[in-house]
C-alpha cells in the first residue's frame, strides 16, 4: 500500500513538471509569434523602418 501510495504522488509531481515546462515552452512560442507578427506590421505602415534583429 505504501509502496503504491508513493508511486502516485511521484507520477502526479512528474505530470505537474511536465505541464509545467510545456506552458513555459508554450509561452515563449507565443511571444515570439507576436513580437513577429508586430515586426511585420511595423515594416508594412513604414517601409524605410530598420528592423532590430
Amino acid at each position: 500500500m505504501y509502496r503504491l501510495f508513493v508511486t502516485v504522488i511521484t507520477v502526479i509531481n512528474f505530470a505537474s513538471i511536465n505541464a509545467e515546462l510545456h506552458r513555459i515552452l508554450l509561452y515563449k512560442t507565443l511571444s515570439v509569434g507576436k513580437s513577429s507578427t508586430e515586426t511585420v506590421r511595423r515594416l508594412r505602415s513604414d517601409p524605410d523602418a530598420t528592423v532590430p534583429l
